[in-house]
Order: C-alpha cells, then structure tokens, then sequence
C-alpha cells in the first residue's frame, strides 16, 4: 500500500519527449494452520479400607480408618497465533525539473512489494492419570476376649499437570520503505534524463511449530494391608499418613516472535543550486553583545544598557587586536598591603639615611 506517491516531469521544452511508466504490485499472504489433538484420561478409585473384624468374642475389636483426600488438576492450554501487518509508509518523489531544449525525459520506476507469513502449529498432548486410594485391607482375624485395634487413615492427594501455552506465534508488521527521492535537476538543451527504479520488498516468515507430549501419571497408595490374626486380647494395629503431592507442567513450549519493520531508502536531499542568496538573514545589529539595539539618549548618541563600559581582558589582549595591557597588579590582597608596607617603611629608612648623609657632609664642609 501507498501513502504518498509524487512523480514530476516538470516544464518540459521544445523538441522534448517525456515519458512515465510505474508497476506498482503488492502482496500480502497470511496462512495459519492450528492443529491440536489433546487427551486427557483421568481414574481415580478412593476406599478407606476393606474392612473386616472377624470372628470376635466376648469384647473390644474396634476398626478405624477414614481420611481420603484428592484434588486433581489438568490444564492444556495448546495453539494460538496473532499475526498482525500494518501499512508502512512509501514517499515517493520523482523529479525531473526544468527540462530545456532537445530534451528527452524518462521515468521508468517498478515497486513490487510481497509478504508472506505461513504459521503452522501442530501439539499432541495426552494425559492419563489414574488413582486409587484405600488406607488399609483391614482384618482383624478370630479375635476372642478382647482387645483388638486397627487404625489406619490419611492419604492426601494433590494433583497437577499443566501443558503450557504450548505453540504460540506472534508476527508483527512491515515491510516497505519510505522516503525514496529521486532527482533530475536544472537540465537544459540537449538534455536527455532518465530515471530508472527497480524496488523489491520482499518478506518471508515461516514459522512451524510441533510438539508431542505425553504425561502418565499412575498410584495406588494403601497405609497397610491390614490382618490381625488369631488375636486373644491387646493387638493394635495403626498406620495411616500418606501425603502425595505431584506437579508436571510443561512449557511455554514452542514460542516464536517476529518483529519486522519499515527501512528508509537512500534520500539524495536537495540539489545544488536550491538556495536562493537572497533568502539570507540580514546580521545581527552590533548595537550591543546580545545583537540588541539599546537606542539612542538625548544627543542622538547610542546608548548602553551599562552606565560604565567594561573592557574585557580578551578584548584588550595584543593577540586579539586590541590595545594590549602592559601589567596588571593584584593590589587589594593581603600580601600586596603586605608588601607595600614593608616597601614603605624600606623607603622611609632609606630616606634617613640620605638625609643623615647630607647633613653630615655640609657640617665638616663649614668646619
């Protein structure tokens, strides 16, 4: 699909022959194709014994059981595909501009744009589960007098088996270009253009996805096979506790993910020639550093914004043109108050003594 499409042929000119062919072909193919064949056979038989007290006399047999508990869980998530394509976006400029005498101008531009996208997904899932739970075959045999026990009970079962999400495709979008510019500037007499564009897009995504699985899961689980026998009193006889927890889980098991995009083509950018000088911005007023004029005072003198000027060490430096600054002294520190105190009082010490000198010197002249 196309958004933008632009082809110019511009002015032409005497003896000019212009001529402008486009095949523009595009293509899009989706196949998805899911197959899943899941089974799930569950069997589960729960008793708490087979009891039997026997031939008891005169008293106390006494049989227990109880406890069964089961939860059983088969979760088969199996195909899912999405595959989502989207229109991307083709700028297309052609120019052939000016044209002029003697010209012959031809566009010559095929776009062919083919996406396929085959997703197969094929899973095969069976899961058996069977059971049987009892807690005890319980007998207490030719009990006589008395005395006899059987306590059995507990089995907890828990369950599980989760297959995934199995196979799962997802195919986003694309394919295309954009920003495709093709130019033929100025010409002139004698002038024979051509553009020649051949652009291909093609885009292949194959995804096949095949899963097999097979989970068995078989227990029987008991707590005793129970018999007193040929008991005469105190027999006792207890089990129970069987805790059976189980978790298969399969997957994600076949994933996939492709993520294709639009790519830019080569864009020459703008001829030589397109920029009229005219078009320039004039400079900035040099009235201050900001380019900002500050008007004029009541002389008709340009006025600063600043009261006092202020030449910068940069500004005034031999090698930046400027005036040139022979020395500058740090007078307002410590060490140069220091300094110049004991500069003072050197001169006035120095000043002394050639005033002693002097006065010595004129005292043994006039003697």
């Amino acid at each position: 699909m196309v958004k933008a499409l632009e082809i110019v042929v511009t002015d032409n000119g005497s003896g000019s022959e212009s001529e402008v062919q486009l095949t523009q072909e595009t293509q899009t193919n989706v196949t998805q194709t899911n197959e899943a064949n899941v089974a799930n056979d569950v069997n589960v038989s729960a008793n708490t014994g087979d009891n039997e007290a026997s031939d008891n006399t005169g008293g106390n047999v006494a049989i227990e059981t109880g406890d069964v508990t089961e939860n059983i869980a088969v979760d088969n998530s199996v195909n899912s595909s999405v595959v989502e394509t989207e229109c991307c976006p083709q700028d297309l400029t052609v120019l052939i501009s000016g044209n002029g005498a003697d010209s012959e101008n031809e566009i010559d531009l095929e776009i062919e744009n083919e996406t396929q996208i085959y997703i197969n997904q094929i899973a095969y899932i069976t899961n058996n589960i069977q059971g049987t739970a009892n807690t005890g075959g319980n007998t207490a045999n030719d009990n006589t007098g008395g005395n006899v026990l059987i306590k059995t009970g507990s089995i907890y079962i828990a369950g599980g088996i989760q297959n995934g999400p199995i196979n799962s495709a997802s195919v986003s979008g694309g394919s295309g270009g954009g920003n495709i510019s093709a130019k033929i500037w100025g010409n002139g007499a004698g002038s024979d253009n051509s553009i020649d564009a051949d652009l291909d897009f093609d885009s292949d995504i194959f995804l096949n996805f095949k899963s097999d699985i097979d989970n068995f899961v078989n227990w029987d689980l008991n707590t005793g096979r129970n018999e007193a026998n040929g008991n005469n009193g105190n027999v006792k006889i207890l089990t129970g506790d069987i805790f059976f927890d189980f978790l298969i889980k399969n997957g994600p098991i076949n994933f996939g993910g492709v993520d294709w995009g639009c790519c830019d083509i080569f864009d020459p950018g703008e001829p030589p020639g397109d920029e009229d000088p005219n078009d320039e911005e004039p400079p900035d007023d040099p009235g201050d550093e900001n380019g900002e004029d500050n008007g004029e005072d009541e002389n008709g003198e340009d006025e600063d914004d600043d009261e006092d000027g202020e030449l910068l060490a940069e500004a005034a430096a031999i090698e930046a043109g400027g005036p040139g600054i022979a020395g500058l002294s740090d007078t307002g520190s410590d060490l140069a108050q220091l300094i110049f105190f004991w500069m003072g009082i050197l001169m006035i010490v120095m000043g002394a003594q050639l005033i002693g000198r002097e006065a010595s010197g004129k005292l043994s002249s006039k003697n």
